[in-house]
């Protein structure tokens, strides 16, 4: 039976030996096996491009989403194929029509480049954003459903959520926010960017309108892999950002279906999107419920040592059940620091190049934090450099040993 840092795990990967790899969270990191079939779909690709993509692709295509919506509890003729999650957001946000006045219901955790995209949809059309303003570290669902509750009104078109928050790595109650804004007739776009295979996902039992998502993430598929699932009520209308042909699967067939229309946006890497189910394979082979259990305890165990050892005695942390696998700690800093997202980016390359410590710093609500990814191939030794390293940091309030 193995164990979250056995050789054998870690041995499952090519990652560098001289790398605390803290970070699984932001691209992943594909298995050797899963990347060996990655590379097989590549090879019969270039044996012959014009065959495969333009003959052989559709019915692939049409296999590999009954197999990936059968894992996720979707609709095969609602889940298409994007490259990301902020591809599939992207993709909702140009699809639906917006007037002056009206208003989108975001929150304070959101992604950084969704929030973006919110501001250049608000500066065409003068549709208004308005945030939930979410704690922290809340101790209860209701915080934060409470939080989107005191936002929405009668102005209210949309309302986008997190399933697991990108900067604080929060695990938000998805469905009673669906329920939430449904009550009030308002549509819900769940960005799950983060939760394939960090939970069990069953996205029709979710009831969101519109949820996406990426695999390349803790499913450990290739990146270029991620999927959009819409509710039947709205695939007449959600297409791509990009449209190529007159939307078919392949150039011939001319599929006016919505996944007609994202299966063929032009010459994806398809390759990614095929290697999917050899990534599910690889956790039903480790077994899924081992792999939930042993990232949660050593999540556990990394926080405990962290929190003890960078002396954050009046640190809370958010209730159990709102994480995941990752957790976003204080880095507690010397008063005098000018903290800006632009010193994260410059303190999270020094930690790669100094320390050997792969880890993002982020700069939220006014302190800087880290977040902590826990994947099976972690082991102690890592969050135990990883401290070492921040607490040797010349901004380091704290001082260890």
């Amino acid at each position: 039976m193995w164990t979250c840092g056995d050789q054998a795990v870690r041995n499952l990967w090519s990652l560098n030996p001289d790398i605390a790899f803290l970070n699984h969270g932001s691209y992943g990191a594909v298995p050797l096996k899963v990347r060996q079939n990655y590379f097989d779909w590549h090879e019969r690709i270039e044996r012959n491009p014009v065959a495969f993509l333009g003959r052989e692709l559709p019915e692939l295509l049409s296999a590999v989403r009954h197999d990936v919506s059968g894992w996720l509890n979707a609709q095969p003729d609602g889940l298409a194929f994007v490259s990301n999650a902020t591809s599939g957001v992207g993709s909702v946000l140009s699809s639906l029509k917006f007037s002056q006045g009206d208003e989108i219901v975001f929150h304070n955790h959101g992604y950084g480049w969704v929030r973006q995209g919110l501001t250049n949809l608000a500066a065409a059309t003068g549709v208004v954003v308005r945030e939930a303003n979410i704690p922290l570290s809340p101790q209860s669902d209701s915080e934060i459903i409470n939080a989107f509750a005191n936002v929405l009104n009668s102005k209210t078109k949309l309302l986008i959520c997190d399933h697991v928050t990108s900067p604080t790595a929060l695990v938000f109650p998805v469905k009673s926010i669906v329920e939430l804004a449904q009550s009030a007739s308002v549509p819900v776009l769940v960005d799950g960017a983060h939760a394939p295979a960090l939970m069990s996902l069953d996205t029709d039992s979710i009831g969101a309108d519109f949820y996406t998502g990426n695999f390349h993430k803790w499913l450990c598929a290739p990146r270029g892999a991620a999927f959009l699932s819409v509710a039947s009520q709205w695939r007449g209308i959600i297409r791509p950002q990009s449209v190529s042909y007159s939307g078919g699967v392949s150039h011939h067939a001319c599929d006016q279906s919505m996944t007609g229309f994202f299966d063929w946006t032009g010459t994806n890497n398809f390759a990614a999107w095929l290697t999917v189910p050899q990534a599910i394979r690889f956790h039903e082979d480790l077994g899924w419920e081992r792999v939930f259990s042993q990232r949660s305890e050593l999540l556990k165990s990394f926080y405990e040592f962290y929190i003890s050892e960078m002396n954050l005695t009046g640190f809370q942390l958010p209730a159990r059940h709102l994480l995941g696998a990752m957790v976003t700690l204080p880095w507690p800093t010397l008063p005098e620091i000018e903290l800006s997202n632009a010193l994260a980016r410059t303190l999270t390359q020094e930690l790669h190049d100094s320390a050997g410590v792969e880890i993002p710093v982020i700069c939220f609500a006014n302190q800087l934090h880290v977040r902590l990814s826990a994947q099976i191939y972690n082991r102690a030794a890592d969050v135990e450099k990883l401290v070492g390293a921040l607490a040797a940091h010349r901004f380091s309030a704290v001082r260890v040993g």
